[in-house]
């Protein structure tokens, strides 16, 4: 099928997208294989199901139920496509699926090695999924490899948390502020200022809290301070 044929084809999703919002996300993903055909590549499952996504407030939760099968139908056409891969298995962890988002990371990974969203996946997906020493070293790696990423540092300080190490889990944290920090200094814009400054709030919070835990209150006091000095700022 021509690359116009899908353009509009995907002009034709509304329907199917209202259907999503009335709370048939099944039935809507079966209308859309419908609409395709079977000469359709991945990438308009792909699009179709990142387009549900980006209305998810308007369309509810039933959205991200719908982009799953989207995404999967994608990778079932074109098994190389990584971007899919990675977006199925991030919905699937949203949906509690933990076990089943560590093989699409790990496929997304063959594909593009190294990808930091797919490493930081990946480590949270075994966290989830309680393989918590393999969430370790996945997140240790994806840290080690993007060492700029705040959310690499965030996630794992969540996993020694639950493999017991809170000393060491304090320190990520740590490091996570300080990266999230940094990005929100050199944000470029309102969104991404935005949502450096929500990251490194709730790490703040996170690290407050492990810090109360081990009776460290001068330092779990600062942190809350400056949890309510940002909120007021």
């Amino acid at each position: 099928m021509s690359d116009d044929g899908n353009t509009d084809e995907l002009e034709d999703l509304e329907p199917i997208l209202v259907q999503v919002k009335s709370g048939d996300p099944i039935g809507a993903a079966y209308r859309l294989v419908q609409l395709a055909g079977t000469g359709s590549p991945g990438r308009f499952f792909y699009d179709a199901g990142s387009i549900a996504l980006s209305r998810r407030d308007e369309l509810g939760d039933d959205a991200l139920r719908f982009a799953r099968i989207a995404f999967a139908e994608a990778v079932e056409r074109e098994p190389d496509l990584a971007e899919a891969h990675h977006d199925l298995a991030t919905t699937m962890r949203e949906l509690g699926m933990a076990e089943d988002a560590i093989l699409h990371y790990r496929r997304s990974l063959e594909l593009l090695p190294n990808d930091a969203d797919s490493m930081i996946g990946l480590g949270a997906s075994q966290c989830d999924a309680g393989r918590v020493d393999e969430a370790v070293l996945s997140l240790r790696k994806a840290a080690g490899t993007h060492p700029d990423s705040g959310q690499a540092f965030a996630n794992l300080g969540i996993a020694l948390e639950a493999a017991g190490r809170d000393e060491e889990a304090v320190g990520a944290y740590a490091k996570a502020v300080a990266r999230f920090d940094a990005a929100l200094a050199e944000a470029t814009d309102d969104e991404h200022a935005t949502e450096a400054a929500a990251r490194r709030r709730w790490t703040r919070i996170q690290h407050a809290c492990l810090l109360e835990r081990l009776a460290r209150w001068p330092q779990a006091i600062v942190e809350i301070r400056r949890v309510f000095e940002e909120e007021q700022a």
